[in-house]
C-alpha cells in the first residue's frame, strides 16, 4: 500500500491506493469493454459487414438445387428479390413450380401445374430467408436499435459448430434467428415457427457453404438448408446479377389459373375395387381405367401402358409410394380424355405401379392426379358411384362448405377424433383407409394388430403393418360418424409416405371415411363440400 498527500486551499488530505483495488478496477473496466465489444448490436453490425450486396434495386440469383427430403431430387432455381418482394422459379424432377410474395401488401401466390393458390405462411418464411437483401437490412436494423434484439446465448448449429444466437424481432412476421461466431462473423440464419395445428415447432436454418467476392460484392456461393436439424436441401449459386426494379414488379403480379376445358359438365360411372375409385379415361385414343387419387401430385401412367403408347422418355424424378421411393420418367401425353372433356399436352409421370395394377385389372392405365383434377370442380358420389367434373363457378352443391389449405397438391381438413381432438388430415382418395399420425395414435388405447395393402399416391402399393382402433366417433365438416376404423402410421419403413406424413404431423382421410359423404373438391376455389 502506498499514499500521496494532496494539498489545496482547504488543507491537506491523504489518498491511499491499494494495488489490489487498482487491479480489480482495471479488470472490471476490461470486462465492460469486452462486453460492449460482444454486445448483440455490435455482433449484428459485424455480421452485416460479412455480407456486401449490390446497390441495385433487384438481385437475381440462379443456381442448382439438390433436395434430400422427403425424397432426393435435383433441379434448378432462380430467385429474384428486392428485400420486400421475391419471385422464385423452381424446376425439380421435370416439374416446374413458381411462387411470389410482396411483403408490402401481404399478398403471395404459388403456381403448380397451372393452378394458382395462395402462398402458405411457411413458404413465405422460407423464401424470405433466402433473400440476401432482406437479411442485410434485418442485420443493420437490429444493429441500429430499430428492431428489437434478444440474446439467446450460445447454441450448437446442425453442422456441429458453436454459435452465438441472436433473435431479431421484426415489426411483422416471424423473428429472424442470426448466428455468429466468436468474432461476430455471420455463419448462419433462419427462424423458428410453431405450427399450432400440428402442435410442433420447426427450426429452419440456412448455413452458407462458402463466400464469393467480386467487385466489392460478397455473397454466399451456396447454402445448406436444415429443418429440425435434418439437411433437406443444398443450393449452389452459379450466377448473381443486379437488375432494375421494374423487372420484379412484372414478375410478382398474380397470374391466372388455366381455364377449364370445353365439354363440361360431365358425369361418369366409377368402379370401386378394394375401396379404390376407378374412372374410364382415354389416353392418346386408347381406353383405360385410371384410379382417381386426390393425394397424387401428378398424373401417372403405368409403365406397360406407356410402352404401348410409345411415350418418349423424359427427365427422371424420384417419387413416393407406400412401399417407399421409386423412380419415374416425366413426359407428356398428346391427349387425355374424360368423357366429353379432352385435355391436350398433359404432363405425366411414368412408373411401374405394381400392386395397383392388380387391383385395377387388365384395363388399368394409371392414376389421375392433381395436374388433371385441379382444373375442375370434382364431385364423387360414393352412393351413386359416379364422378362429376364441372366448371369452378356457380352455386356449390348442398352440404357443409369448408375452405381447405393445400400443403403441396392435396387438400387438408381438420378432423375431430374421439379422445384425441383435432387432427390435420390430407384428403386422399387414393388411400383405402384413413390413417392418423403416430403421435396422435399414442393417445389412444387399446390397439389391435392389422395389416393392409395401401395405395398412397404415386409409386404403387406396399404392405405396411400399422396398428388400428375403432373410433367411438369422428367429426368431419359438422358431421359425426361412429365406429370408424382408423389406422396408425407407425411403425413404417424409413422413407415410406406414412412415415413421412407421421413426422410432418399429418394424417390421411381415406375412402373408408369419405364413403359416408358426397365429396366435392373445387380446386380453383380451394373449397371442399
Amino acid at each position: 500500500m502506498w499514499s500521496v498527500e494532496v494539498r489545496n486551499g482547504a488543507g491537506a488530505r491523504l489518498i491511499r491506493f491499494s494495488p489490489m483495488v487498482a487491479v480489480t478496477a482495471l479488470w472490471l473496466l476490461g470486462t465492460a469493454i469486452a462486453a460492449l465489444a460482444q454486445s448483440p448490436q455490435t455482433l449484428l453490425q459485424r455480421a452485416a459487414s460479412s455480407l456486401a450486396v449490390p446497390a441495385s434495386p433487384v438481385l437475381r440469383m440462379q443456381g442448382t438445387v439438390q433436395v434430400f427430403y422427403p425424397m432426393s431430387n435435383s433441379g434448378t432455381i432462380t430467385l429474384m428479390e428486392d428485400g420486400d418482394r421475391f419471385h422464385a422459379l423452381l424446376h425439380v424432377g421435370g416439374v416446374d413450380s413458381e411462387s411470389a410474395y410482396d411483403a408490402r401488401t401481404g399478398v403471395g401466390w404459388r403456381r403448380q401445374h397451372g393452378l394458382v393458390l395462395p402462398l402458405e405462411a411457411s413458404s413465405v418464411q422460407q423464401s424470405a430467408r433466402l433473400s440476401l437483401l432482406r437479411l442485410r437490412r434485418v442485420l443493420l436494423q437490429g444493429a441500429s436499435g430499430n428492431l428489437g434484439v434478444i440474446d439467446c446465448g450460445n447454441c450448437t448449429l446442425p453442422d456441429g459448430r458453436q454459435a452465438r444466437w441472436l433473435k431479431v424481432v421484426a415489426h411483422t412476421g416471424t423473428p429472424w434467428d442470426i448466428y455468429c461466431d466468436s468474432e461476430g462473423s455471420l455463419i448462419a440464419w433462419g427462424y423458428h415457427e410453431s405450427d399450432d395445428l400440428r402442435r410442433r415447432p420447426t427450426q429452419f436454418v440456412v448455413i452458407p457453404t462458402g463466400w464469393k467476392e467480386q467487385g466489392g460484392i460478397r455473397l454466399p456461393d451456396g447454402l445448406k438448408i436444415y429443418e429440425d436439424e435434418r439437411h433437406t436441401q443444398t443450393i449452389r449459386w452459379e450466377r448473381s446479377e443486379p437488375l432494375p426494379g421494374d423487372i420484379l414488379l412484372s414478375k410478382i403480379k398474380t397470374p391466372a389459373s388455366l381455364p377449364p376445358p370445353a365439354g363440361l359438365p360431365v358425369t361418369l360411372p366409377v368402379r370401386f375395387s378394394q375401396r379404390e375409385i376407378f374412372v374410364p379415361v382415354t389416353l392418346n385414343g386408347r381406353e383405360y381405367l385410371m384410379m382417381l387419387d386426390t393425394g397424387a401430385g401428378i398424373t401417372v401412367v403405368d409403365q406397360p401402358v406407356a410402352e404401348a403408347l410409345r411415350l418418349p422418355p423424359g427427365e427422371i424424378m424420384n417419387v413416393l409410394g407406400a412401399s417407399g421411393q421409386g423412380q419415374a420418367s416425366v413426359t407428356r401425353l398428346a391427349s387425355l380424355q374424360i368423357g366429353s372433356v379432352r385435355l391436350k399436352d398433359v404432363q405425366v409421370a411414368v412408373t411401374d405401379l405394381g400392386l395397383i395394377r392388380l387391383i385395377g385389372g387388365s384395363r388399368f392405365g394409371g392414376i389421375l392426379g392433381f395436374n388433371v383434377l385441379n382444373r375442375f370442380r370434382v364431385t364423387i358420389d360414393y352412393h351413386r358411384r359416379t364422378v362429376t367434373l364441372e366448371r369452378p363457378v356457380g352455386k356449390l352443391p348442398p352440404g357443409k362448405a369448408v375452405t381447405a389449405e393445400f400443403p403441396g397438391a392435396t387438400p387438408m381438413l381438420e378432423v375431430e377424433v374421439e379422445d384425441i381432438g383435432k387432427v390435420p388430415m390430407l384428403l386422399d382418395t387414393g388411400a383405402a383407409m384413413s390413417i392418423l399420425p403416430a403421435e396422435a395414435g399414442q393417445q389412444w388405447q387399446p390397439y389391435r394388430s392389422a395389416s393392409l395393402g395401401l395405395t398412397l399416391g404415386v409409386g404403387g402399393a406396399g404392405n405396411v403393418h400399422p396398428r388400428a382402433a375403432r373410433a367411438g366417433f369422428v367429426q368431419l365438416a359438422g358431421e359425426t360418424i361412429r365406429g370408424v376404423t382408423l389406422m396408425f402410421s407407425s411403425p413404417a419403413s424409413k422413407g415410406a409416405p406414412v412415415q413421412i406424413l407421421s413426422e410432418a404431423g399429418f394424417g390421411l382421410l381415406g375412402n373408408n371415411l369419405l364413403r359416408h359423404f358426397r365429396l366435392t373438391i373445387d380446386y380453383p376455389m380451394r373449397t371442399v363440400v
